[in-house]
């Protein structure tokens, strides 16, 4: 078998051109041209770029992140040391309609109770039950929670029914 005409027939040495390097139109004995290879690129992937902006983002971003949120945090712990206070109300509340449905009459202070009530009971970290329940027209009573760590968290007041319990607290501060 013959090689197509313009290659090199067996036992005849090759024909090059000028330049020294031999010209195919398809690639040597009928074979498919050499594949095309494209020159690397210079530089860093994309993909190394992102991750080194991704741990720039991840090292200082959440960092500042927290940093910015310091005040946030700060400005409801106040809201979490009310609730202590607010809890405390609650108890005092109930302590006090139990001790007005043994005797039918409002007490006046926790301390003058029946049954002695132990001053931790209306303690807590933040705030403590004033001793004193204050009687109010109409079948109502007021019972007032104090701080104890600072004063900027405010004093709580518990207005409440004597018949149902039903009451609101209010915040000075």
């Amino acid at each position: 078998m013959q090689p197509p005409p313009g290659y090199p027939q067996p036992g005849q040495p090759p024909q090059y051109p000028q330049g020294g390097q031999p010209q195919y139109a398809q690639g040597q004995h009928g074979m498919s041209p050499m594949p095309y290879y494209p020159q690397k690129k210079k530089g860093m992937p994309g993909w190394a770029w992102g991750l080194i902006i991704g741990a720039i983002v991840l090292f200082c971003g959440f960092p500042l992140l927290a940093i910015l949120m310091i005040p946030l945090i700060t400005s409801n712990t106040r809201d979490a040391r009310r609730a202590e206070g607010e809890q405390l109300l609650g108890s005092g509340r109930d302590m006090a309609r139990i001790e007005y449905s043994k005797k039918g009459a409002a007490p006046v202070s926790f301390s003058r109770f029946e049954m002695p009530i132990q001053p931790s009971m209306l303690t807590g970290k933040y705030y403590r039950v004033d001793d004193a329940i204050h009687a109010k027209p109409g079948g109502s009573a007021e019972i007032t929670c104090t701080p104890q760590q600072t004063m900027s968290d405010g004093t709580g007041r518990l207005e409440f029914v004597w018949s149902h319990g039903m009451g609101q607290i209010r915040w000075d501060n």
